[in-house]
Order: structure tokens, then C-alpha cells, then sequence
């Protein structure tokens, strides 16, 4: 993806990846998909968005320019939020998102933490969405005690319903 084609990109997307497995320590294959809207929402402590189990989800991306994104949230092809967000292109042809990156979990390292997410898109040569996520948690108590830090890396696809492209 380059500035001159990054309005492949637009078009509409379900809002659960499609679904992929994971074997775990036992032996056991687990079943999983993750939602966009709650991804890309950056609420930690509280999640914002409630889902019912009767209504449509989808999501449409459009892009502004090289270096903005509209994300519109669709309940039952309705926008019920729109948000726009900055962007940049990477060498390696991805889109990747500035999406408060970096946030505070109450005082970091004397009571609380750091999460820092990161987030890139691309788009599959079928036309789906690349959905590719970098995530690195820790904290600490009285900078004495170190919670265990963890780094989280995965990467989802998000199937193409309809498109709007404008090259």
C-alpha cells in the first residue's frame, strides 16, 4: 500500500474477524474471533460499547487522505459513531493507526501501569481487511513490587461486505 492506491482500504467490513483456532498447553484446539469495534476502542478499564445479540454490526472505513481515517461504527447499516483518525504509511505497506498508542493505567509504576497498543492495516490480495495488533502491558506497586509485563501480538481478518473504493 502506497499514498497513490491506500483507498483500498475503503468499504465496508463485519465486525467479527473471521473466526481462526489455537491449540493450547493441552492439547486443546479453542475456537476465537475477535470484534473491531471494541479493538479499536482504547477503553481499559471500562468497556464503552454494548453489543446485543439482535442487531446488525458492520464497520466502513473511508479514507480522508494519506494521513486520515474515518472509522464509521453500523448497527444494522445505521452509523451509530463515526470517529477520525490519524494515519500514517509505513515502508512495508501497511496503514498504521495513531490511536492514543500510549495510555495510563492509574500511576504508572508506583500504583498501576502502561498499555501500549499498536495497530496496522492492509488490505489481503481477496480483498479483506489485514487487521495487525502489537500490544505491550506492565506496571508496578510502590515501584517495589513489578507486575509481570506481557507482549501480545495478533493478527485478524476482517471480511469484506461491500466496496467503496476511490483510488
Amino acid at each position: 500500500m502506497n499514498p497513490t492506491n491506500v483507498g483500498l482500504l475503503n468499504g465496508k467490513y463485519t465486525v467479527e474477524s473471521i473466526p481462526d483456532s489455537i491449540k493450547d498447553s493441552n492439547g486443546e484446539w479453542s475456537v476465537y474471533s475477535r470484534n473491531f469495534l471494541n479493538e479499536i476502542d482504547r477503553k481499559l478499564i471500562k468497556d464503552t460499547l454494548v453489543f446485543d445479540t439482535i442487531s446488525e454490526y458492520s464497520f466502513r472505513l473511508e479514507m480522508k487522505n494519506s494521513k486520515s481515517i474515518q472509522i464509521e461504527y453500523l448497527k444494522d447499516n445505521a452509523v451509530f459513531r463515526s470517529r477520525t483518525l490519524k494515519a500514517k504509511i509505513t515502508k512495508d505497506g501497511y496503514l498504521k493507526l495513531k490511536n492514543k498508542n500510549l495510555q495510563l493505567l492509574l500511576l504508572p509504576y508506583v500504583l498501576g501501569g502502561i498499555d501500549v497498543k499498536r495497530v496496522r492495516l492492509t488490505i489481503h490480495e481477496d480483498g479483506n481487511l489485514i487487521f495487525d495488533v502489537s500490544e505491550h502491558r506492565s506496571g508496578a506497586a510502590l515501584l517495589m513490587v513489578f507486575l509481570d509485563g506481557r507482549n501480545f501480538q495478533h493478527t485478524d481478518t476482517f471480511r469484506r461486505i461491500s466496496d467503496t473504493t476511490k483510488l
